[in-house]
């Protein structure tokens, strides 16, 4: 079956309305039409964004790295606004280069954040992690820390949302069993785009590169499964830092404390994200998870009712649960994984 991209999925008016609504939310920072007015399609000189911080934006402007600050004519908000990947407008101040707007996003990756104090009354907030993205490699490892397939679902559901391209990197393949093969085989029999590598041994790495090369790729997943390690064999000149898994917990160290851009070849960039434990689905609704199990998408029209969440429905009146484990199917797990995130929504 092919692999269907994000606006494949939803078959209902409804359901692209809200996704335009939200897309347009990424745009609309803090309520502020100043800074969606700002948006400019005519630089004479632009940069992507590497990271910022106090008040200065690291960026890459024909292909050399220079640190801006923002220029007075800029919205007030737009140091704050700006996320790795952005392509922003350079104009000269008083001789010296400065940052005077941004232009359209293509694409954002964000996530909701919750405030884990008590005294909060913010509760989640979304993060935007990176954007104008061409393809979002989810990095996962055989072993330390273990494989957690639906972790991946999770991730995939993500992307999708956002219109992102996906390719499932099982790194650390020097510790791989025939389990995490197996597992890896499933994504790539519903179509998903898989690799194989190994930090240690650079087995991999060459036919990873070849698909990243010539994108805007973010590299995402929990700590510790080795996505900066993978930077580094990509790109040895690259020597950032890395860091091994606790022995107590089994969970990774997070060693990226904020997303950043590294060009690797001409036209080629890899965006390292810090590392997560948990990802929350939001702004779906319950009636739309299913689409975004594309191996459900087949059997939908089978079931006896149009509104079917393939949950609480009798098995002679739901096509998709009676699929399951069946050749050409679907799987347990991945079911499992659907019911999970739907009890959460």
């Amino acid at each position: 079956m092919a692999h269907l991209k994000g606006s494949q999925w939803r078959e209902s008016k409804r359901a692209l309305d809200k996704k335009s609504r939200a897309k347009a939310k990424h745009f609309d920072y803090e309520g502020s039409q100043e800074f969606v007015d700002h948006y400019t399609e005519d630089a004479d000189k632009t940069g992507i964004v590497i990271g910022s911080a106090l008040g200065r934006i690291s960026l890459l402007a024909d292909q050399t790295q220079v640190n801006c600050s923002v220029s007075p004519d800029a919205p007030r908000h737009l140091a704050k606004a700006v996320v790795v990947g952005d392509v922003v407008a350079l104009s000269e101040f008083e001789n010296s280069l400065m940052v005077s707007g941004l232009t359209e996003r293509r694409n954002v990756l964000s996530r909701m954040r919750r405030d884990a104090t008590r005294r909060s009354y913010l509760g989640a907030q979304e993060q935007i992690i990176a954007a104008n993205i061409d393809v979002a490699a989810i990095v996962t490892s055989a072993q330390n820390p273990p494989l957690h397939p639906k972790f991946i679902d999770r991730y995939m559901i993500l992307l999708q949302h956002n219109d992102i391209d996906t390719v499932l990197c099982l790194n650390k393949g020097d510790l791989a069993t025939g389990e995490e093969r197996r597992i890896l085989d499933e994504y790539n029999r519903l179509g998903v785009t898989t690799a194989e590598t190994s930090a240690v041994d650079n087995t991999g790495i060459e036919k990873f590169k070849d698909l990243l090369r010539g994108k805007v790729a973010v590299f995402v997943g929990q700590s510790g499964v080795g996505k900066t390690s993978l930077i580094n064999a990509i790109d040895p000149s690259a020597s950032y830092r890395t860091g091994e898994v606790s022995t107590s917990s089994g969970r990774g160290r997070h060693t990226t404390s904020a997303s950043t851009l590294h060009m690797w070849d001409e036209n080629s960039y890899i965006i390292d994200t810090p590392g997560i434990r948990s990802l929350e689905i939001w702004d779906i609704e319950k009636s739309e998870l299913q689409y975004y199990y594309q191996e459900f998408v087949p059997f939908n029209p089978d079931c006896k009712y149009p509104d079917c969440l393939h949950l609480n429905e009798p098995l002679a009146d739901c096509a998709v649960k009676q699929a399951i484990n069946q050749p050409n199917g679907i799987s347990q797990a991945r079911y499992e994984s659907y019911v999970k995130i739907l009890d959460e929504l």
